[in-house]
């Protein structure tokens, strides 16, 4: 016998280059039959398959060329006999997967590899991440308190515009006839194309001539110009007189305030762009009982009042505060330095037959809006938030959200100031007229606007 022969229970099989799988039963002995011969092999390519039936199956055992092609074992056939039931092609593929995890076990699994993974990073990593967090919890949270802030603001309502057919001339008791046709009045000097810089941002500050008990659209007591200028981190304030007399896009020449009567602040604001040539960014308006309001936060104001001031407030204050629907209040005004109250500070604003009239009018406006703007500006930053928290329901506005922020945090952080104060018509630069039965002053719309123009940008 060959060295690369072998015998099992006495039947010789073939060398090493041969191999055959024998089924081995632990309980019988394999037959004779069972095993192929070498040369039955080489003869026929396949091996021969024992046709005796395995124990209390049926099942013959298969051929090496059948085994070879599923991929099974003898072993698993032995299995299959020892269970008496026979396996289908799916039972198999079944069988090959492995159970799934329970969700319990792969969710802790889950969780450990989060774990390591924040236990791998670096401490450096940890702590940036950490920051992060931490960062955009407090920038939400600021959000959320800025827009519940900003919530409080009131917003300038458009309203419809008056139609031309209804328009009004508030006719002057005390004027004389008309001294000139209006067709007559030149206003060639209008301008297509209005200055803006980006670096200055001018705002009409409008006070309604409204009563609280009155629903109608209201004329405009005072228009005053607030002119930031970023550059310089100084306010100018520009008066412009209400009398004065303008073309108003859609209507007839009027009076300037009519313009805030007939299309709101708006119109206004188209108003001065075109008749002046210089851009208007936002509006701010207050009511008689919003400046009261107002006043009362910011607190009394230090005002220095002539003879005359003082006998005139005296006497007709209560009677004005009483036209415009508020409490008399008390009035012992004197001479010189006093500290005056809310309800004194509108009486004071409102004040023109005294010295020169509307002109001498424009001034104490705006001297009551420097003394309140200087007595704020000396709060801290938390003190004058929480004044301008409490100052923004009474007062309206076309502002954006972003825009409110950027002038809050610019005027409280920047150090500006209020430098000159003006009014328009300038001296010299108009003519006092009787036009439609209304006594106004008719302004060189040119040498006016260059004036405006040299205030808010130098030129």
């Amino acid at each position: 016998m060959d060295k690369d022969e072998k015998k099992v229970d006495g039947v010789e099989t073939g060398g090493a280059d041969d191999i055959v799988e024998i089924v081995i039963d632990d309980d019988e002995p394999v037959p004779h039959e069972a095993v192929t011969s070498k040369e039955e092999t080489a003869g026929t390519g396949k091996t021969a398959a024992s046709e005796e039936e395995t124990a209390g199956t049926g099942k013959t055992a298969a051929s090496e060329e059948e085994t070879a092609g599923t991929g099974k074992t003898a072993a698993s056939e032995k299995e299959n006999s020892e269970t008496g039931a026979a396996k289908t092609p799916d039972d198999k593929k079944s069988g090959d997967d492995t159970d799934p995890e329970p969700p319990d076990k792969k969710r802790k699994k889950d969780n450990l590899s989060a774990d390591t993974w924040w236990r791998r990073l670096p401490t450096g990593v940890k702590v940036l991440l950490i920051a992060g967090l931490v960062v955009v919890v407090l920038a939400l949270a600021g959000f959320i308190a800025i827009k519940v802030y900003l919530g409080r603001v009131k917003r300038i309502e458009e309203r419809p515009p008056v139609a031309r057919e209804e328009e009004t001339f508030e006719q002057s008791p005390d004027a004389s006839e008309d001294t000139i046709d209006p067709d007559e009045v030149d206003w060639n000097n209008l301008y297509e194309n209005v200055k803006q810089d980006k670096q200055i941002k001018n705002i009409i500050l409008i006070g309604q001539d409204r009563r609280p008990t009155e629903t109608e659209p209201a004329r405009s007591d005072s228009m005053i110009l607030c002119s930031i200028n970023k550059k310089t981190n100084k306010i100018t304030l520009v008066s412009f007189m209400r009398d004065m007399y303008v073309p108003i896009e859609g209507y007839s020449d009027n009076r300037i305030n009519a313009a805030y009567n007939y299309g709101g602040a708006s119109l206004l604001k188209s108003t001065i762009e075109k008749d002046f040539g210089i851009a208007i960014d936002n509006a701010m308006e207050v009511d008689f009982d919003g400046f009261i309001q107002a006043m009362s936060v910011v607190g009394d104001l230090e005002m220095e009042l002539t003879k005359e001031e003082v006998e005139y407030l005296n006497k007709t204050g209560p009677i004005m505060n009483h036209e415009a629907g508020l409490d008399d209040g008390e009035w012992n005004l004197v001479e010189g330095k006093n500290m005056l109250k809310p309800y004194q500070a509108l009486a004071y604003s409102r004040t023109r037959y005294v010295g020169r009239s509307d002109w001498d009018r424009t001034e104490r406006q705006r001297k009551v809006l420097t003394a309140a703007f200087n007595k704020i500006s000396k709060l801290g930053i938390s003190e004058q938030l929480d004044l301008v928290d409490e100052l923004l329901p009474y007062i309206a506005t076309d502002m954006t959200d972003m825009e409110i922020l950027g002038y809050a945090y610019y005027v409280a952080v920047e150090g500006i100031h209020i430098g000159e104060t003006y009014r328009l018509p300038a001296d010299g630069k108009y003519t006092n007229e009787t036009i439609n039965g209304m006594s106004v002053l008719v302004p060189n719309l040119n040498e006016n606007s260059n004036l405006l123009k040299t205030y808010l940008y130098g030129e």
